[in-house]
């Protein structure tokens, strides 16, 4: 049995699919982002082949009206690490504005830290 997907947004050759937040964040269409998170909030935990969810998929290719999107309208994580270790400040600081910067520094301080457990604020040890 084929799963079909209920929205289409988006032409793939002959082809239609769902509005996909890591393609839009990777070509910086905003509406397919917006269509995204409205069809499904929780899209952004979605992460790439390289461990990037959407938010560091905008920065390192510069679509800084999606970072704000994600940032404004999301829970996203900025704390969420790549397989490189890299979180959004980290990626954010190679290029993008300084108003980006500091929204996510400012969210940084919101956001639990991944690394403590939050009953007994004691380091996480994998």
């Amino acid at each position: 049995m084929v799963a079909h997907k209920r929205v289409t947004q988006r032409n793939e050759g002959s082809s239609w699919v769902s509005p996909d937040i890591l393609h839009a964040a990777m070509v910086g269409d905003y509406n397919e982002a917006l269509a995204a998170i409205k069809e499904d909030a929780n899209c952004i935990n979605q992460l790439n082949d390289t461990h990037q969810n959407a938010l560091q998929v905008a920065i390192i290719n510069f679509h800084e009206d999606i970072a704000f999107l994600l940032l404004d309208e999301t829970d996203i994580s900025v704390k969420h690490k790549d397989a490189l270790g890299r979180d959004a400040l980290d990626l954010a600081l190679f290029g993008a504005s300084e108003e980006l910067c500091e929204r996510i520094n400012d969210r940084w301080y919101e956001e639990p830290d991944p690394d403590v457990d939050s009953d007994q604020n004691q380091p996480v040890i994998g």
